[in-house]
């Protein structure tokens, strides 16, 4: 594909794509809330901090889709629903709740049981 060519995306009256390049377009969607560049998960999606993100996600979609400015709301929220849906998925994956208690129990040398007479 041409750098410079768009793909046309048709969207409904709810600015939702439909037709044969809305998979295209979904599948892009979520490529960029996959990309900590784009989306990064330290950041609260809601805060003005993520403002910057969110229009610069705008722009790479801009770049590579032409599409009726009213969509630009439901391609934000359909992003913060896969960004979500990303956090959720690495959470359940990698996150230990107990990982901070081993480290502090391995750093100072104490068992649990030291540790609950202690509290």
């Amino acid at each position: 594909m041409d750098p410079n060519e768009r793909i046309d995306v048709e969207v409904n009256k709810h600015g939702a794509p439909c037709g044969p390049e809305s998979g295209l377009f979904a599948s892009f969607l979520g490529v960029l809330a996959r990309n900590g560049m784009f989306t990064p998960l330290e950041l609260n999606w809601r805060k003005a901090e993520f403002r910057p993100y969110k229009a610069k996600v705008l722009d790479i979609v801009q770049t590579k889709f032409r599409y009726p400015p009213a969509t630009s709301k439901w391609i934000l929220t359909n992003v913060n629903r896969r960004w979500s849906d990303y956090k959720t998925k690495l959470k359940s994956l990698y996150y230990d709740p107990n990982l901070l208690m081993k480290k502090f129990l391995h750093k100072s040398g104490m068992t649990k049981f030291t540790l609950f007479r202690i509290l």
